[in-house]
């Protein structure tokens, strides 16, 4: 499934950015369920839009994934 990432926060941003994202199966189809991995901690069933817990300054890291029925 294709993910697109709608809205990000900008850098620097405050402890807690809010992300807006999308998806398709690839035929117009919506994605069963997304999931988010912050900086390498595993990736979580979130919805959209998401907002991180409370992070420490400094860069980090944030994949959002679509997933289709067929996992």
């Amino acid at each position: 499934p294709e993910t697109s990432l709608l809205t990000t926060p900008g850098s620097p941003t405050n402890s807690t950015p809010t992300f807006t994202f999308s998806g398709d199966d690839g035929n117009g189809r919506s994605v069963d369920h997304f999931e988010v991995e912050i900086d390498g901690g595993g990736f979580t069933t979130q919805s959209s839009p998401f907002t991180t817990p409370a992070l420490s300054d400094g860069y980090h890291t944030v994949r959002v994934r679509a997933v289709d029925a067929a996992g």
